[in-house]
């Protein structure tokens, strides 16, 4: 498969983080995985039309995820071809051909805070090194700016690792929107398989239905004691589908139930059972992931990768750097950009208040009309 370009790349806009999951799914190289991931975390916050639905260190976790979760199945395809997975135990990629080749990605992992914000640096100088600014590039370079100053602090690094330690719902929930299509196609999922009221008033409601609920709602609530909890949740998924499907087998590596299992079932039922189903290949994906991943932290936690050490390719610029514009020339630009934006949104007011004095005008113009004819009886 066709590696992806730098013109692509420079295409790539946030959406949202179970887009960015099924998308970066689709490519096969995990070097250009890191890539998109860079290009997307680094288009986060950029739009004000709406506040993403993940802050940008839940969304770094979340990226930092799927490269796990890449090198944990390039690992798994490396050992069933032969290869040693003890040679390659400090590796993310074992098919790289040298640790300078695997650098970028080990930092990812152990530094994204710090990696990234060298890179937020590389594309904004970048972006002002052109010899024109549009919109766009303008947005895209405040963007970087606001990131790697306000965002990306030496902290970063230590609350990300952190985040990971927690048993936290994060990866299980953003595992569940990816596989529903985003967090409100999981929550409209979530609330078909939720008991119906008068399922409750007549209690005819299942107990393996009703812990489901409760296991489910409990897992993503800070203040339950099974927040964040797998094992129960697993347990209440697999129980289910055991009520639901006889002939289910709660052994632990039970092949899951398929569609076609499920057609016998009401509209309710199927809504739980592929809940479940959801559930549990989250959880597995989680766990494999989770294994190879701390395995990675233990052999860098002493490894300092800075960012200078990196390939150029890697750090966001070329091996030959393009001549850097005049102080003055990018200060030029920048103005440029700003008026463009500014004015853009002075446009935007000036429609806003003309369109309030329009109506206002109609409303006085119909009150005196009115008044008139009163005055005229």
């Amino acid at each position: 498969m066709a590696r992806l370009t730098k013109q692509q790349l420079d295409q790539v806009r946030y959406v949202s983080m179970a887009d960015f999951s099924s998308r970066i799914d689709q490519i096969e190289d995990i070097d250009d995985k890191l890539e998109f991931a860079v290009a997307y975390l680094l288009d986060h916050g950029r739009s004000n039309e709406e506040a993403p639905e993940y802050p940008i260190e839940e969304a770094i976790h979340i990226a930092r995820m799927k490269i796990a979760d890449a090198s944990a199945k390039l690992k798994e395809d490396y050992k069933k071809g032969g290869g040693d997975l003890d040679t390659a135990k400090g590796l993310v990629n074992p098919y790289a051909k040298s640790e300078k080749e695997d650098l970028a990605l080990e930092m990812f992992l152990v530094s994204p805070g710090s990696f990234l914000k060298g890179r937020a640096e590389a594309l904004s100088n970048e972006i002002r090194s052109k010899n024109w600014m549009d919109q766009e590039d303008a947005e895209r370079k405040l963007n970087c700016d606001r990131l790697r100053v306000n965002i990306l602090k030496p902290t970063l690094n230590e609350d990300l690792l952190d985040m990971a330690k927690k048993p936290t719902p994060l990866d299980v929930q953003a595992r569940l929107e990816q596989a529903y299509g985003g967090k409100e196609a999981l929550q409209r999922a979530y609330h078909m398989a939720r008991p119906s009221f008068f399922a409750k008033l007549f209690n005819t409601t299942s107990l393996a239905a009703k812990n489901l609920d409760a296991v489910y709602q409990a897992f993503f609530n800070p203040d339950h004691a099974l927040y964040g909890n797998m094992p129960s949740m697993e347990k209440a998924a697999k129980e289910y589908l055991a009520h639901v499907l006889p002939n289910y087998r709660l052994a632990e590596n039970a092949p899951l139930p398929q569609e076609k299992d499920l057609l016998h079932l009401s509209a309710s039922e199927q809504a739980r059972a592929t809940l479940s189903i959801n559930i549990l290949k989250s959880i597995q994906a989680e766990r494999a992931m989770e294994d190879n991943f701390f395995e990675m932290m233990e052999t860098y936690q002493d490894k300092d990768i800075a960012f200078s050490s990196l390939p150029a390719s890697s750090r966001g610029v070329k091996e030959v750097e393009a001549p850097a514009i005049s102080w003055c020339q990018a200060k030029f630009q920048e103005s440029i950009a700003h008026d463009l934006i500014e004015e853009e949104a002075s446009e935007k007011l000036i429609d806003e208040e003309e369109a309030s004095e329009e109506l206002i005008e109609e409303e006085n113009i119909e009150g005196l009309t009115k008044q008139d004819a009163v005055d005229n009886k």
